[in-house]
């Protein structure tokens, strides 16, 4: 049971696969160097983003909407990853993102086979 987890939370925008001038916002969990990536619903122009803080700038439209869905986001993955070493499991980012996203781990399936 490993004890010593490191977790980073990371959002960015991708550039490459802009549509009509927007990009896409992700938020990419580190934990141990593994990582993964969770595609979010909302997009931005690359001059109304942040790089520096990882945030829509304030002057943009709906900024603080994104902004907030990003900050309850990102906390809520820590949050979840934080429960996890306290019960003492040892979590991947692939688990922490299907908590998020509420997808359930089937421990016991059965097939036919």
């Amino acid at each position: 049971m490993k004890q010593n987890q490191k977790l980073n939370v990371r959002i960015r925008i991708n550039e490459q696969r802009m549509k009509e001038g927007k990009a896409q916002i992700f938020i990419r969990i580190f934990v141990d160097g593994l990582k993964t990536e969770i595609g979010t619903t909302h997009c931005v122009k690359t001059t109304q983003w942040d790089p520096k803080i990882s945030r829509v700038r304030q002057t943009a439209e709906n900024a603080q909407l994104i902004n907030a869905y990003l900050d309850r986001a990102k906390n809520s993955i820590i949050q979840d990853f934080l429960e996890r070493q306290a019960r003492g499991i040892v979590c991947t980012p692939n688990d922490l993102k299907n908590k998020f996203l509420g997808i359930k781990e089937n421990a016991n399936v059965k097939t036919i086979l």
